[in-house]
């Protein structure tokens, strides 16, 4: 059913489509079955494993919950794994993101042709 004589300019698809494009471009993790390596490498940076059941957990307020759920009958304390999680984003911090790297390089690229076309424009 239309809207009284306004035409539909983009579909949802469309817009959701341009909204996927510009997360993944700024970095974010995606990309499908090709993105699994970098999706994988990015979410293990940070990750700290349960001592008791060896799942991944990606900061202390994560690592408190599944305690709280999985091991309740275990005494948490933060000073158990504090240690841990900081290494572990030293070495996340240190480390260069390759997906970032390239989105910053694609957007430093389409900046730079267009205040070329900017330039010749301008020139008379």
């Amino acid at each position: 059913m239309g809207r009284k004589g306004k035409t539909q300019k983009h579909t949802a698809a469309e817009i959701a489509g341009k909204h996927k494009a510009a997360k993944e471009a700024a970095g974010a993790a995606g990309h499908g079955a090709k993105g699994a390596k970098a999706r994988a490498e990015k979410m293990g940076k940070i990750q700290v494993k349960c001592r008791i059941c060896l799942a991944p957990q990606p900061h202390m307020a994560g690592m408190r919950s599944h305690y709280e759920s999985k091991h309740s009958k275990e005494k948490f304390e933060d000073s158990m794994y504090e240690a841990e999680f900081g290494t572990a984003k030293q070495a996340a911090r240190a480390a260069p993101d390759p997906a970032r790297k390239a989105a910053l390089e694609v957007k430093l690229e389409k900046n730079t042709k267009e205040a070329r076309k900017k330039k010749e424009d301008l020139s008379f």
